[in-house]
């Protein structure tokens, strides 16, 4: 597993061509520049740049209008990004309730900033309220009840009360 520290060494934008990279090469059988500027709505020569930095560190191999490939190292850091982004969005969709988009643009943000300690509390989190037998979890109904209305369903009241030992 790639470490936080590795994760660090890397600033968000080159892990943002990572992520990418590494999506594309799984649905592609070549992943090149041009696809990968469209994918991330950037000019070619912001790529090819961005491919030569991530070549520099040893994280792809490309020539000269070839194919980019993720070395070893370059796929375990895009999967663990990837990982991260999934996780978050997880946690505003199925949580939070937030649009896909919304949530996949603020995690896409957030991903690059999180410690793997707040990463792994968050995934554990949502795999306990997800995890739950029910349809939908009774805490999630009740946040969407308490951020819809501004206050507390009367079951979340008593049920509250009762959690707190009261």
């Amino acid at each position: 597993m790639v470490t936080e520290s590795d994760i660090n060494k890397e600033s968000p934008g080159l892990e943002d061509y990572l992520e990418t990279i590494g999506q594309l090469s799984k649905s592609e059988a070549e992943t090149r520049v041009t696809r990968i500027s469209e994918e991330l709505g950037v000019k070619k020569p912001s790529v090819t740049s961005a491919v030569k930095r991530l070549k520099e560190k040893g994280l792809v191999e490309h020539e000269s209008y070839g194919p980019v490939v993720l070395t070893e190292r370059g796929r375990r850091l895009a999967e663990e990004v990837a990982r991260r982004h999934q996780i978050l969005f997880q946690f505003f969709t199925e949580i939070l309730g937030l649009d896909e988009e919304l949530a996949d643009r603020d995690a896409c943000q957030v991903e690059h900033y999180l410690s793997e300690e707040t990463l792994e509390r968050t995934s554990k989190f949502v795999d306990f309220l997800l995890s739950c037998p029910r349809d939908k979890p009774v805490v999630i109904e009740n946040f969407e009840h308490y951020f819809t209305h501004g206050e507390r369903s009367e079951e979340m009241e008593s049920r509250c009360g009762a959690f707190w030992g009261e």
